[in-house]
Parts: structure tokens; sequence; C-alpha cells
């Protein structure tokens, strides 16, 4: 079963015009962004008419990923109707922590966990191996990472300790919870998210401690000229008029036009995998037309894989293939966002109650009874001449 799974979201309340458009054209444009896995799977979701974007990984075997998707999208939704102004949050992050939560549940504790989460035991499990790029890719680097810290007085049963680390990657450490652990453990979210999260958690209490991260740093394949990027007037959607810094090419890009908006792929640096497989990143970029809102092309996304809709851009007017795609003229604003969400309210909205109740049945973690108390997640993204930046950390 395919498996494709958000790491990013990104949404803003801003409407830019006359961002993107192909040759010789002149569409008022509003954008929504989202960063795939070019070669693999990828589903986005654009909601309330604010942009979106999405950082997406597939493992193998395309076939249903309904379940996956609608975890990302519920996720969203959920957040986008708590923020109004720009926001980014990483559904994926969110999944893999809890998924290996889900793996100590037991009774109602496991059955909720696992039918609000998308992906099977085995789908999270092959995740961070679906991330790996071989070591000679520079260029693109993506990376995630998961962390155990365990409060001494208490022990993990070695089942589940076992799990942890063959399944998931997870460091598992052993420590009394006190000033200078926590300090390791926001030393070791500095050092995985690339100094972009200097402080994860504020406090260490109780059992244990579990952090998720995810880190990506693409170039562009066309990075833009800083000479060109210029304060330009900038539209947000209740009509007010701010200025950006505008980057601006004119260059070769898969593209399409339907009936309602544009479709605009931004490749990052193509890398070329040691299996002679192509693994490549790519920005795609959505934009309504004139008069049109998102929910047509909200509607687009939850009905296509990305393979699909990558064949209908390709076959737009004819077979493009490399320097053969459509020359585009490209207007992006830089931009930076960041954003900290409470993963407990989002959680519980979709159905994960007794988790965060002292009920909880997560005996198969730990003898002693243990439930969440708090948790949460801090996200950044960069997006600038050069390529994207984008981190998410996720704990409870």
């Amino acid at each position: 079963m395919t498996m494709v799974v958000s790491l990013l979201f990104l949404s803003s309340s801003a409407s830019a015009y006359d961002n993107i458009h192909k040759t010789q054209s002149d569409s008022e444009t509003t954008t929504a962004l989202s960063i795939s896995k070019a070669k693999e799977a990828l589903k986005e979701s654009v909601q309330n008419d604010n942009q979106s974007v999405v950082l997406t990984a597939a493992a193998a075997d395309l076939a249903d990923i309904k379940n996956q998707q609608m975890f990302a999208y519920s996720v969203y939704e959920r957040i986008s109707k708590e923020y109004k102004g720009n926001m980014v949050c990483s559904p994926l992050g969110i999944e893999m922590l809890y998924s290996i939560l889900r793996d100590g549940a037991q009774g109602e504790t496991y059955n909720e966990l696992n039918k609000v989460l998308g992906i099977t035991h085995t789908e999270a499990s092959n995740i961070t191996k679906d991330l790996e790029l071989p070591s000679d890719t520079a260029g693109t680097t993506i990376d995630m990472a998961n962390l155990i810290a365990v409060n001494k007085q208490y022990s993990l049963k070695q089942a589940f300790a076992s799990n942890a680390r063959a399944a998931y990657g997870s460091e598992i450490w052993s420590k009394t919870f006190n000033t200078k652990t926590l300090a390791d453990v926001n030393h070791w979210i500095y050092k995985k998210t690339n100094g972009m999260i200097p402080n994860g958690i504020d406090a260490l209490d109780g059992v244990m401690c579990g952090v998720n991260t995810i880190y990506f740093n693409g170039e562009w394949n066309e990075p833009f000229d800083v000479n060109a990027t210029h304060p330009t007037v900038f539209t947000n959607a209740t009509g007010k008029k701010v200025k950006v810094m505008m980057m601006s090419q004119r260059s070769h890009f898969r593209y399409m036009k339907t009936k309602s908006f544009q479709v605009l792929a931004m490749p990052y640096k193509q890398r070329i995998a040691k299996d002679t497989k192509m693994n490549s990143y790519s920005l795609y970029v959505f934009l309504p037309l004139p008069g049109k809102g998102f929910s047509t092309i909200k509607d687009y996304i939850k009905s296509k894989p990305i393979d699909e809709m990558k064949s209908e851009m390709q076959c737009y007017g004819r077979q493009h293939y490399e320097n053969m795609f459509p020359i585009v003229n490209v207007k992006f604003p830089r931009l930076e966002v960041s954003s900290k969400i409470d993963v407990v309210s989002v959680m519980k909205s979709l159905g994960v109650k007794s988790a965060f109740e002292k009920n909880a049945d997560f005996r198969k973690i730990s003898g002693d009874d243990v439930y969440i108390s708090n948790s949460q997640q801090k996200a950044i993204i960069r997006i600038d001449e050069e390529g994207t930046e984008a981190v998410a950390m996720t704990e409870y």
C-alpha cells in the first residue's frame, strides 16, 4: 500500500497577485505551495482560502493513500480554525511521534490512536528509510530523528524500547530529569534542526519525554537572482496591500493550466541515487485564475496522486522534457513563517482522548500508570533566492 504522509503544511493569510504566469499571460494569482518528493506520491490540501505548503514522503507500492491523506487534512483543518494569520505545521511529525506511542498502547487508548493515525506500524517504521538520501547527494538534505528520554526513576519495558529503536531509529536516554537533562534534550533538538529551534521544550517532568524532528533544506535547481529581488506591493486575503521582497525569474518549468487554476513545479537540485533512480524534490505552486477560489484546487489535489498530476502537467500542450518545458515568468515573495501548535487539543479534536487522561493504557511502555500531560509542536519554514529550509519539532 502506498504511504503518503504530509511532513509540513504552511498556511498564509496573504494572497499574491501577478505572482506566476506563463510567458505573455497576465493572470491575477493567489499562491498555494507544496514541497514534494517528485518521483513519489504527494497529496496536498488548500483550505479556507489560504495558501498551503505540504512536504510529503512516500513509501513503496502506489495504492490506497486515503487514510494517510485524511490525517494530514484533518490536522490542518483543525489547526487552521485557530490560526487566522500565517501558520506552519507538520502532520507527519505528529503522526510519527504518536505512532511510537501507539505501539505502547492497549485497549481503548490503542484503538483511538489506531483509528486516527493514517499509517500502520509497518508504514510508519518505513518512513525514516524512505526519507534517507544517499551520502553523495549534496544539495538537498532531509532528515528525521526520534528521541525518547526516560526519567531514571522509571524504566521502559524492553520490548517497547527495542521496537522504538528498530522500527523508528529512536535514541533512548535514561537520565535524571533536571535542568542539565533539559539542556541536553534541547541541545539534541538544536542539532537535529540545524539550529533553527534552539529551545524546543520548556520543562521535563513525569516518566518520559518523546521528541520527533524533521529537517529539510533544498537548493533551487534554478536559483533566483538576488539582484532581481525588489520591494513589491503584495495584496493579502483581506485586500490590504503590504510591501514584500519579491523574487523573480524566467525559466523552463513543468506547468499546467486548467479552467480554474495553474500549477507550476519548481525543482530543487536533482539527485541521482546509487540505484540510478532519480530522487528529486520540487516546490508545487497552485494559482487560482481570476474569480476562482481555492475550493477547486482543494478538490483537485485531494483526488490526484502526484504521479497522475505530474503526467497531466507533462502532457500539457505537448510532451515536455528537460529544457522543452514551457518558459514561465515567476514572481515569488521571500518568506519566513513560524508557529507553535497545541498538539493535545488537535488530537483530542480528532478523537484521541484517553491518551491524555489518567486512565490511559500505556502498560506496554511502562509498568507504571502513565498518560500524556502536554504535547506541542514548533515549526519554521524559510523560502528565499537560494532555496527552502523547513523544520518541525513535535514533543510530549
